[in-house]
Order: C-alpha cells, then structure tokens, then sequence
C-alpha cells in the first residue's frame, strides 16, 4: 500500500470518529456503500459465532432511518462519548484497479 492510500484510509478513520462523536448523524451514513452491513454484536455472540446482534442495519436506507430515529424520537439527557481509534494495520492489500 503506498503513503497516499495510507493516509486517505487513516483521514478516513478520523473523519468517521469525528462525525460519530460530535454526533453529526446526517454525515454517519455517507460512509457506507448503498448495499453495507453495520451490526452491533454482543462480544460473547461473536466468539461462539452465534449470528444475533443487538443491532442490524442491512442498507444505508435503514443507517438513515437510524439518524432519523436518534435526532427525532430518542429523548434522554445528553449522552457524551468519545472514540480514540488506532492507526489500521494493514496486512495484505490487492490493487483492485478502480
């Protein structure tokens, strides 16, 4: 992989936290292809590969929904969060021609 694809990946991550944490929903789905699969999976499932999620959003149609349903709908005190995420280790890379 070389330096500039790199550093876009590593921009990436950033501006993902950034937008998750200042809780810019409208951006959130913006990082998902049209076709993804965002799921929030209890450690404990994942290691015994049991499939059930606390949450599971099949398209960026429902991440939408989501966005809409926590700036619309979820009413609570304000809760704060921060992520701190490490540089990707990359291991293997493919040029993929696109």
């Amino acid at each position: 992989m070389n330096f500039a694809d790199y550093y876009a990946l590593l921009s990436l991550y950033a501006d993902y936290t950034s937008a998750v944490d200042n809780g810019e929903w409208d951006r959130w789905p913006e990082f998902f292809t049209d076709d993804c699969l965002y799921r929030i999976q209890p450690r404990e499932n994942h290691e015994r590969g049991l499939p059930l999620a606390t949450l599971s959003l099949e398209s960026k149609g429902m991440l939408k929904d989501r966005t809409y349903g926590i700036r619309e709908t979820l009413f609570h005190d304000p809760y704060y969060q921060r992520h701190i995420v490490g540089a990707p280790l990359i291991r293997e890379a493919e040029a993929t021609g696109s």
